[in-house]
């Protein structure tokens, strides 16, 4: 006879932990329902932080993910402003900082990411910034409201996102991003072009193929060496190299942690009444950052928590952002091959290997976009943001 339920524990108070409370009491869960965060926000929609929080700050922006009934509705306990530093998995238990302890019948460990380690000489501080929080978003916006100089150390999402935020905002922008193109990576070379060119034309300024050697503050600054000779000087510092899944309070536990919680295609850890999803988890070797995964594999947890191993959790590799007034999407992977196809609303990009097309990319093609897709045979969310 299956184990009852009484009480399930969801730390990490973000989208997806707040989708997996959403799916249990969809599907019929009447138990007792915590909800655990470190920041003392409700969860909020996170994707808004570099761009509409960033340009217009927090109060003219709406961050809710759910609507106040629906919220209500949910009934959970929550224990916000609680920062989690051990999980007891034989007694389903965790210690948060404040030394609370929370036991549960089933724990749910959807904590995200935190940004990589920094170097000595250039830590958040002052005149160096990390974009992960609202509070941060918003300490951002205050300097960013003075029109800096700002660099940006990372070209990725989140580097392109401020890079693109900053300078509509009148910032002088300095992009330094060690690949030889933003971005490239995750869309491919062709539209990494694009996208520079785009920053070009916005005043930013791009030192691509090289790195921050090490940095040192000044009456002017913050001075900053890059490793092909160059120097530069910036009023203010964004630190956007990545981030890495949020399992340091996790060290002395039994999990396997490898780049993440390592958990299978159900969400189900090796530790019975365990589960992960989000950032922070691992399935069966892949992580992945991208909002609608978190979504997708919150939903399958839930469901796998109810009614065991049914359905397995398939990526659908879809994301999308926008950057200098343009809406890039994308979903699959990409190849070892593109093919562009230029349209009067836009362009998309078919991966392909081997022959076979494995993913597929666009830029302001929106109605192209979904019907490649679905003849891709790609899962996805309508209307979910990265």
């Amino acid at each position: 006879m299956a184990e009852p339920i009484r009480r399930v524990l969801v730390v990490g108070a973000g989208a997806a932990g707040l989708r997996v409370c959403e799916r249990l009491r969809a599907e019929g869960y009447t138990g007792e329902l915590v909800l655990a965060g470190a920041e003392p926000e409700i969860p909020y929609d996170r994707p808004k932080l570099s761009k509409e929080v960033l340009s217009s700050g927090r109060d003219r922006v709406d961050l809710r993910l759910i609507t106040q009934p629906d919220w209500e509705a949910l009934d959970l306990e929550l224990a916000l402003g609680r920062a989690a530093r051990g999980l007891d998995t034989a007694g389903r238990a965790v210690e948060f900082a404040d030394g609370r302890r929370i036991t549960a019948d089933r724990v749910v460990l959807a904590c995200g990411a935190v940004p990589r380690s920094f170097p000595p000489d250039l830590v958040p501080g002052p005149r160096v910034s990390v974009l992960r929080s609202l509070a941060e978003a918003e300490a951002l916006h205050a300097v960013l409201r003075e029109q800096p100089r700002l660099a940006v150390i990372g070209g990725g999402f989140i580097g392109a996102e401020v890079a693109a935020t900053a300078s509509a905002m009148g910032a002088a922008v300095t992009i330094v991003e060690e690949q030889p193109l933003p971005l490239a990576a995750a869309l491919g070379t062709a539209f990494a072009r694009r996208i520079a060119e785009w920053q070009r034309a916005a005043g930013i300024e791009l030192c691509t193929g090289t790195r921050v050697l090490g940095t040192e503050s000044t009456e002017h600054g913050v001075r900053l060496r890059l490793g092909d000779g160059r120097e530069l000087i910036a009023d203010h510092v964004l630190l956007a190299t990545g981030s890495v899944p949020a399992t340091g309070w996790l060290a002395d536990s039994p999990l396997i942690l490898r780049d993440g919680v390592r958990c299978d295609t159900w969400l189900r850890t090796e530790n019975p009444g365990v589960f992960a999803c989000g950032d922070m988890a691992n399935v069966a070797g892949t992580r992945s950052e991208h909002w609608t995964a978190a979504l997708e594999q919150a939903e399958v947890l839930a469901g796998t928590l109810l009614h065991g191993a049914t359905t397995s959790y398939r990526p659908s590799g879809y994301f999308w952002s926008q950057l200098h007034g343009h809406v890039l999407q994308s979903a699959g992977r990409t190849g070892d091959t593109v093919e562009l196809a230029e349209g009067a609303d836009g362009v998309l990009a078919t991966h392909t290997e081997g022959g076979s097309p494995v993913g597929v990319t666009a830029i302001d093609a929106a109605r192209r976009f979904n019907r490649a897709r679905r003849e891709l045979g790609t899962a996805s969310l309508a209307g979910v943001t990265r």
